[in-house]
């Protein structure tokens, strides 16, 4: 279990280093072709925990006789995920009780977040990186005079004409308020898949606490039966 532990902190090292690559970014309007290469490795990185736990729990419970690749099973049907468990991991339900229902908890088939990122993960890895795009998810302006503050989102609200909000006059052309000594205007943006229309940092913070909480939970099944 120390390979999967070691293997979890550095991914969310990762993922923390790549939220002040996205920051930078943003700062600098600075390029995101090397962090889609990053974002691919962190993908990739956030599978290999399962693979290795899929391993361990042969290694420790499982008595086939057999040497062949073991990797963790993640199926989009049922009658796929009884073959795959069946061929990797065979017998272990007899020495670990609840272990099938656990690992089937999960598949793509039973769980959204699992259903996107094995899309991610097996889409992608082989034909080319993932697209990224930035957008703007919201636009707020400040009044310091009256505190008071409204917001949109751009991807929605349009002016055909020149409005007023908060006291701020809204260009048309750029769609953006015009900021004064007692207006504030804050621009929200993320990064997402394009063709997900999914957050990307969002997405990749999930999918690592789903992860580990996941893994924790073979821990304690493994601790209850053992007690």
């Amino acid at each position: 279990m120390k390979d999967i532990r070691l293997c979890l902190v550095e991914t969310e090292k990762r993922i923390r280093n790549l939220k002040l690559s996205y920051n930078k970014v943003l700062d600098t309007k600075g390029s995101l072709e090397g962090l889609n290469i990053e974002v691919k490795n962190i993908l990739e990185n956030l599978k290999s925990p399962l693979d290795y736990l899929a391993v361990y729990l042969h290694d420790k419970y499982v008595n086939c006789g057999k040497s062949h690749n073991i990797y963790f099973p993640l199926l989009k049907k049922s009658e796929e995920f009884e073959n795959v468990f069946k061929g990797n991991l065979h017998n272990i339900e007899n020495h670990l009780c609840g272990i099938k229902a656990k690992i089937e908890s999960i598949q793509p088939y039973k769980s959204d977040w699992m259903l996107n990122f094995h899309s991610l993960v097996n889409e992608y890895k082989h034909i080319r990186l993932i697209p990224q795009i930035e957008k703007t998810l919201r636009v707020v302006v400040k009044n310091n005079a009256n505190n008071g503050e409204a917001s949109w989102d751009p991807n929605y609200v349009k002016f055909r004409s020149v409005v007023y909000v908060m006291g701020a006059p809204i260009n048309p052309g750029t769609q953006m308020p015009v900021s004064s000594p007692n207006i504030k205007v804050e621009v929200w943006k993320d990064f997402i898949f394009e063709e997900k229309n999914m957050s990307v940092l969002k997405s990749l913070q999930l999918f690592y606490r789903e992860i580990a909480k996941f893994i924790n939970e073979i821990m304690l099944l493994e601790n209850t039966v053992k007690h």
